[in-house]
């Protein structure tokens, strides 16, 4: 088992914010990144044919080695990016195909850090948490970085913990 997080970077573009804040919200951790730009990941269909460029099996593979997992995104109108939701739309593959591989999953320990600039931080923060959480059958931390105005905010609950950043 690999003992530092994986990140999982859904951006639309190379050196983008998201993963400028990413990696400075980790600080000096030590983590590993899988950029989704760099995978094909074909859109979910309900025949659960894909063709052999698909990389998304892949990708799942790779996950498998470490416990933490950390999901960064922009937030575009209130959503993740369109790279992630095509991620996140497969992951139902998981629960309806191939359950065995996602039963894999089990136990390990989800983080998200969305970078956006909405002052409506929990309307996204439940979109979110309301794709997670029925899709992963693992615990569910959240860190939610929103560029918002010139406070620093900090708030913990007892499902989730976000930290709101600002720049």
């Amino acid at each position: 088992m690999e003992t530092k997080p994986l990140v999982i970077l859904g951006s639309n573009r190379k050196n983008s914010l998201t993963e400028s804040i990413t990696r400075r919200a980790l600080g000096s951790t030590e983590f590993d990144m899988i950029d989704l730009l760099d995978h094909t990941i074909v859109h979910y269909n309900y025949d659960g044919n894909y063709p052999a460029a698909d990389e998304f099996d892949s990708i799942i593979n790779s996950i498998l080695p470490y416990n933490n997992i950390i999901f960064a995104t922009p937030v575009y109108w209130y959503s993740m990016s369109g790279v992630m939701k095509v991620f996140f739309d497969r992951l139902t593959d998981l629960i309806t195909i191939k359950k065995d591989l996602g039963r894999n999953l089990k136990g390990k320990s989800a983080s998200m850090i969305a970078v956006g600039a909405d002052p409506t931080y929990p309307m996204v923060l439940r979109y979110l948490l309301s794709i997670l959480r029925p899709t992963w059958a693992f615990s569910i931390r959240v860190a939610l970085i929103m560029l918002l105005s010139r406070k620093r905010y900090r708030s913990s609950g007892s499902r989730l913990d976000f930290i709101i950043i600002v720049t």
